[in-house]
Parts: C-alpha cells; structure tokens; sequence
C-alpha cells in the first residue's frame, strides 16, 4: 500500500494517510526500513507500507519512503578498517564522519571512494556519526 506522512507528532510517531482513504493509519520509527531515518521532515514525504492490526487499532509496518535520499548526506568512504570507516561527506572539507560496519546497508567492506547516501546522527558522546548507509546508485 502507498500513502502520505501527514503528521510527525514527536521524533518517533507519524500518521500515514493511505492513497484513496480518509483515514490516517499510525506508525512507529520501530516500523521504518530505514532505521536511520530523521523525522526532522517526513511531512509531506510518499512511502509504501503494509497495515497490520495491533492492539491500538491498524498500524503501519515495513514502511519504506518512496521520495529515494530526499533528506539525506552524500559523501564517499574514506579510510576503511576492519570495524568502521570514516565518510568525507559532500561540501564539508576537513570533515571526516565515523560509521561502524552495522549501519552499512550491504557488503562490507566498501572500498576506499565508493560512493554513499546516509543520515548524521549523534552517538552517546555527541560525536557526528553516520547511520543507514548505503551505497548510491549510479
């Protein structure tokens, strides 16, 4: 099923109004694909989903955003260890941003200047830190 996020109501609850209803189903950030997601703007963005029933009533689940990195980072693998890697991320010279081998979405390792989209975070020590990275695709 595809639809519209209409409302972000706090960083990890949103309503989804499904193409051709007049209701609003709900999802949780538990509920994205994408894990790494911000929900700094995801009104107005389309995604596909399944409905489930919960005990709150119909739930969205597997939601994926159709809109590709709309919101996204671009930058190219840099410095590659056994572990992480460093993203020299587009625009920002002298910048180097950490992501460990878990939030890389594919094979790993990537090699030195591959290409990636992904989303900057905060880790405990709010440090910079990329999370759902992924390979761009040409």
């Amino acid at each position: 099923m595809q639809g519209t996020i209409v409302k972000v109501v706090n960083a990890s609850h949103v309503f989804i109004t499904p193409d051709g209803s007049a209701y609003d189903v709900f999802g949780h950030r538990s509920q994205f694909v994408d894990q790494g997601i911000s929900f700094d703007d995801l009104a107005g963005r389309r995604c596909e989903f399944d409905v489930i029933k919960s005990p709150k009533g119909m739930t969205a689940d597997n939601v994926r955003l159709l809109d590709g990195d709309k919101g996204r980072e671009h930058g190219v693998i840099d410095n590659v260890k056994e572990e992480f890697a460093f993203i020299r991320a587009d625009g920002q010279v002298g910048e180097r941003i950490f992501v460990h081998r878990s939030e890389f979405l594919g094979n790993w390792p990537p090699a030195p200047g591959t290409r990636v989209a992904f989303t900057i975070g905060l880790d405990k020590l709010l440090r910079k830190r990329a999370f759902a990275v992924r390979r761009e695709v040409p």
